[in-house]
Formats: C-alpha cells, structure tokens, sequence
C-alpha cells in the first residue's frame, strides 16, 4: 500500500489517496498538530508530566470514569511551560 496522492492543504475538504495491496487490508493514520498560537508563542507548550505517586490512581473529576469521590485527587496538575525545563527547541 502507498499514499497515491498527498493532502492538498489548499482544498476545502483536505484529502488523501492511498492504494495497492490486496482486497480487504486495513489502513489506520494519525493527525499531529503542533500549536503556534500567542501562548504557546509566549510562554511554550505545556509539558505532559506523570503523575506524583501519592496522586496515582485518583481522578481530577472522578465521578467522569464512574468512580467515587474519596479517588478525587487533592492537587489540580499544573502543566509545566517549556521555558521551565531545559529543552532543545527550534
């Protein structure tokens, strides 16, 4: 299988073709996006940080995944800027 014909970004409905291999295969893709906007600009992207241990296994809103309230976490997460950490960025 191939891409055939590569998104137009100019369209009004974006698209892409994709051909060959045999009858009845799958094809499964992701769409990525990186913010530019003023924020991000500004401050940097928010970084994706695990859990503190003592925060594992609670929900911010806990009620959303059927579960009790006593697994509320007691923290709101706050995400880390990028200028905070010492990253390499472009």
């Amino acid at each position: 299988m191939y891409i055939s014909s590569e998104v137009d970004l100019n369209s009004k409905a974006p698209s892409f073709g994709i051909a060959g291999g045999i009858p009845g295969l799958k094809v499964c893709w992701a769409v990525k996006a990186v913010r530019n906007d003023l924020w991000v600009q500004k401050y940097g992207a928010p970084i994706e940080e695990d859990k503190a241990a003592d925060d594992r296994g609670t929900y911010q809103q806990p009620e959303l995944y059927g579960q009790p309230s006593e697994k509320q976490t007691t923290r709101r997460a706050m995400p880390k800027l990028a200028q905070d950490i010492s990253i390499a960025r472009p």
